[in-house]
């Protein structure tokens, strides 16, 4: 999950990098940067992550 705050505070930034938050981006932000986010962690993913259940 990618938190999109419009907050400039430190606190707020960190609180929402909380789990299960993956990352947390400060508006404004170009649609352009954050879809490229967006697909950073798809494919990280669907490269690296694994559930329980997934085989080997």
């Amino acid at each position: 999950m990618i938190v999109l705050t419009s907050s400039p505070s430190e606190e707020d930034l960190a609180r929402s990098s909380d789990p299960p938050a993956n990352a947390s981006v400060q508006k404004p932000v170009e649609p352009e940067a954050f879809i490229e986010l967006g697909r950073s962690f798809e494919d990280c993913s669907l490269t690296f992550v694994r559930f329980p259940g997934d085989a080997s």
